[in-house]
């Protein structure tokens, strides 16, 4: 079962882990919840990673849980003038108690407080955008295919 931490528990790493485990336990989370279970095959392991922080949630037997990558401006595709996150990857056994939205409170959190004066941009699935919304995102432009058949939408938190 997923054990849901409070937010003070996200934790903010850099991408070099101690350990090839920890990496591969970084990677393997993503991948099974975006190559796995959404099908969908767009290149994960991207170089970003390095550039970027990253949210990291576990149980309490220290698996991950969850995880969350927090891109800095110009990093990504971003412009100098934004900053993003994205990767959102929640165990299947943990989604619906509310992780995503601590993941997502946490990332917004520290890039506002690294980068008070910018933008958070970011692409996500179009089926959040309640979520999104319900956190002060606005909506920029229509509904799209990321070319991996599922639909996003462009939000951004002034």
């Amino acid at each position: 079962d997923c054990w849901v931490r409070t937010m003070a528990c996200v934790s903010l790493v850099s991408w070099v882990p101690r350990s090839g485990v920890a990496l591969y336990a970084r990677l393997r989370r993503r991948q099974d919840s975006f190559s796995v279970e959404q099908n969908a095959t767009f290149p994960d392991i991207d170089g970003e990673d390095a550039h970027c922080l990253h949210g990291i949630t576990t149980d309490e037997d220290g698996k991950i849980t969850g995880t969350v990558r927090l891109v800095p401006p110009g990093v990504a595709g971003h412009a100098e003038t934004e900053t993003s996150f994205g990767r959102v990857a929640v165990r299947r056994d943990c989604r619906g108690t509310g992780l995503g939205k601590e993941l997502v409170t946490a990332a917004i959190d520290r890039l506002k407080t690294d980068y008070p004066d910018l933008p958070i941009r970011i692409e996500g699935q179009a089926y959040l955008a309640g979520l999104y919304q319900s956190m002060g995102f606005v909506v920029e432009g229509e509904v799209f295919d990321d070319d991996w058949g599922i639909p996003h939408q462009w939000f951004i938190l002034p």
